[in-house]
């Protein structure tokens, strides 16, 4: 009770005088109730087997306070990415919750990887990451089409993941956005870590429905974002997807 009290505080927080922002408790509850019933719902239904549930590596999901050491450790894989890959990769972005000064988060280190052809990628860049120690999940490409994800730490914890698209997929956009919209709202940025934390005690291992209970906060978030962006450029935002963030 005392993470949900914590969680509905950070949402009545305003995010400047024009009150872009606004989470309310009654947003808030229900997020959290709408949380415990999918768990519970899991727990329960027979269309999803126990031995099916996507399990987080390591364990049940802690939310971790913010680390100094993260930026370090994507400097290091991201300069071990860019001499595995080399020329096909444009740029490698930190994104994802260990990016944001301050925000706790799980400890997993996530890195956007814009390449200049996925299909290049896909037939040369899977075994050279393997090299690396990631594991490919090709199954994920059902529902994060145009993207190859590689995660690192399986049969234990989970320490990397590695989001390789090309820079105009329309996650690369939320993925950034949603990155410096937390950088710039230490308020939004700290009711997100009181939510993670509060869904991490109802979702234990079940990553998936962990990932699906945030969802609500992050389009809310992605929508301020494009605002603002929309606001101050010339160029429209692109269209949201609300698939990314898995790692958030």
């Amino acid at each position: 009770m005392f993470l949900l009290s914590r969680v509905r505080e950070r949402f009545d927080a305003t995010r400047d005088t024009r009150g872009a922002v606004r989470w309310g408790v009654a947003s808030t509850a229900r997020i959290i109730t709408g949380a415990a019933l999918i768990a519970n719902h899991r727990g329960a239904s027979a269309l999803r087997m126990e031995e099916d549930r996507e399990r987080y590596g390591g364990g049940e999901i802690v939310i971790h306070d913010y680390d100094p050491d993260w930026p370090v450790l994507f400097e290091q894989e991201r300069a071990r990415i860019l001499e595995a890959l080399g020329r096909s990769v444009v740029c490698v972005e930190h994104v994802g919750s260990t990016s944001v000064p301050g925000l706790a988060g799980k400890p997993i280190i996530d890195l956007l990887v814009g390449v200049r052809s996925l299909g290049d990628a896909r037939a040369t860049g899977v075994e050279r990451l393997q090299a690396l120690a990631y594991t490919y999940v090709p199954e994920y490409e059902a529902w994060l089409p145009d993207e190859l994800l590689f995660r690192k730490g399986p049969p234990g914890p989970w320490t990397h993941h590695a989001h390789v698209m090309e820079p105009a997929n329309l996650r690369w956009q939320e993925y950034t956005l949603f990155r410096d919209y937390l950088r710039e709202q230490p308020s939004v940025a700290r009711a997100y870590a009181d939510l993670k934390k509060a869904l991490a005690l109802v979702f234990g291992d079940d990553i998936a429905g962990f990932r699906d209970a945030k969802r609500p906060f992050i389009a809310r978030v992605l929508a301020s974002a494009r605002a603002d962006f929309a606001r101050n450029s010339a160029v429209s935002p692109l269209e949201p997807t609300g698939r990314g963030h898995g790692s958030a």
